[in-house]
């Protein structure tokens, strides 16, 4: 009997944030799904958002740009379908309509705002299809640092045990407490004070691993091993030690944002918001006492993909040939 191998389909995932949109593009069959492509740009829709509880006009127009040309270049490289999601900005903002209505005017595909909860859960998808977690009696959390917002999920096994979203992100911790070009500790202090606070609902809380994703921690993993440029196959599941993320600090806090912008590793895009990432990501581990968390490139975006397409379960890896656009 003679088998015929099935063409391999196209599929993508496009995440519009409070700081930046992506997209991620997956070739997959029957058999195992592979990531060939992601794209990242730093949009900041949700720019003064936290102090308005609106979104600003020019942030609108700027991100529905990006979203265009994205869905232009999917589409010429015959990627279909294309799944639109949209995080914390678009799930808070007094005026979220206006978004949706420039968006079916400029002929593009609905957008499916995803909830703190759903959103925690498609990352905990991801991270579950593509990390050997260990015995399934040891328990986990995997957080995700976004602009607006950060998601945890506790699990054990394949389990989910609680899940909640918190108004803790890049942008309006920066925007507070950050905007010098170098900040003086009293504004760096005053930022983890707040961060603390926000984070209470950790306290108390235990686990026996601690997994970061999302644009923040792969950042971090890319600077501290300072590749460039970004490849995901050499950041997928390293880890990072407390003292680790304390070197990163010291290298990040101590230059100016024309400095940090030169930083190997590091997206010059994310200079300006990355020490809001630091801060967040210090508390994390402080409060759930953890020496150190694996990094995963692997989150929200194809997360969607996995659920969407009902491919959980199947062999994922990274293609020899990954391409990422910045």
């Amino acid at each position: 009997m003679v088998i015929f191998a099935t063409a391999m389909q196209r599929a993508a995932t496009i995440d519009i944030g409070s700081n930046s949109v992506k997209y991620l593009v997956v070739e997959y069959d029957e058999q195992k799904i592979v990531a060939v492509q992601e794209r990242v740009e730093i949009t900041r829709l949700g720019e003064g958002l936290s102090t308005t509880g609106i979104l600003a006009e020019t942030a609108i127009q700027r991100t529905i740009r990006r979203v265009r040309q994205m869905v232009r270049d999917l589409k010429s490289q015959q990627v279909n379908p294309i799944f639109i999601v949209g995080t914390m900005a678009l799930r808070s903002a007094k005026n979220g309509r206006d978004f949706h209505t420039q968006m079916r005017a400029a002929h593009l595909p609905p957008v499916n705002v995803l909830g703190g909860d759903e959103e925690a859960r498609l990352g905990h998808l991801a991270v579950t299809s593509t990390l050997q977690l260990g015995s399934g009696k040891k328990s986990y959390c995997i957080f995700d640092t976004g602009g607006g917002s950060t998601e945890f999920t506790f699990g054990q096994g394949s389990s989910i045990t609680d899940r909640f979203s918190l108004p803790v992100g890049l942008v309006p911790l920066t925007e507070k407490y950050l905007t010098a070009d170098r900040p003086p500790r009293k504004a760096v202090m005053s930022a983890m004070d707040e961060v603390f606070e926000s984070l209470k609902m950790l306290d108390g809380k235990q686990t026996d691993t601690l997994i970061g994703i999302g644009g923040t921690v792969t950042t971090l993993g890319a600077t501290h091993i300072a590749i460039e440029p970004y490849d995901p196959r050499k950041i997928h599941g390293i880890k990072l030690t407390t003292q680790a993320i304390q070197a990163l600090r010291e290298r990040i806090f101590l230059v100016n944002l024309e400095e940090r912008k030169r930083i190997p590793g590091l997206d010059p895009k994310r200079a300006d918001v990355i020490i809001a990432g630091v801060l967040i990501t210090q508390v994390i581990m402080e409060k759930l006492k953890q020496p150190e968390l694996v990094v995963s490139d692997a989150g929200l975006r194809l997360g969607v993909l996995l659920d969407r397409l009902k491919l959980n379960g199947k062999p994922f890896s990274y293609s020899t040939e990954w391409e990422s656009i910045t």
